[in-house]
């Protein structure tokens, strides 16, 4: 949304022209900031909201938050955000082909499909709850997890180059 607003677009503008030029740049100075986070704090209780976190830090404990459509066009309707569609109709559509064209760039960029929820370590479904409710879970499932990691080996990091060549 920041780069969005930083280059005068929407976002789904800028979802459509980073699918059309397939122009990496954007995409890769977004995760490459992930790895860096993930890499400067791995061992601190922080939290890196990402579609790609699951891919670029793997020593994380890893949260999908799952949410039906139907509430997700109702949240964002009721948000008032700007620069976004808040018709629940074309705002639906729009929320459908940013997902599947970031989903399919990733794939094409990293070969990682983040539809693919294996790599989690909880997958929440926020549908229905507040998000007292949802934070209570996420942090259960946090201590949970830290406590079973205490003597187990470390995971291998994985070394990622972000590079492209301007056309």
């Amino acid at each position: 949304r920041e780069i969005a607003a930083q280059k005068h677009m929407t976002v789904n503008e800028l979802n459509d022209y980073l699918t059309k030029t397939k122009d990496p740049e954007i995409d890769f100075m977004l995760d490459k900031r992930v790895v860096e986070l993930h890499k400067k704090r791995v061992d601190e209780d922080v939290v890196i909201e990402s579609r790609t976190a699951a891919f670029f830090a793997p020593r994380a404990y890893n949260v999908y938050t799952d949410i039906t459509k139907r509430e997700q066009i109702k949240r964002l309707v009721n948000s008032g955000r700007k620069g976004e569609d808040l018709n629940p109709e074309t705002a639906l559509e729009n929320l459908m082909k940013r997902e599947n064209d970031e989903s399919e760039r990733y794939v094409e960029l990293y070969h990682y499909d983040n539809r693919v929820l294996s790599g989690y370590d909880l997958v929440l479904d926020t549908s229905s709850i507040t998000p007292t409710e949802g934070a209570k879970q996420v942090m259960d499932g946090y201590y949970a997890y830290k406590d079973s990691q205490k003597n187990a080996p470390k995971t291998e990091e994985k070394e990622f180059k972000f590079e492209f060549k301007r056309k």
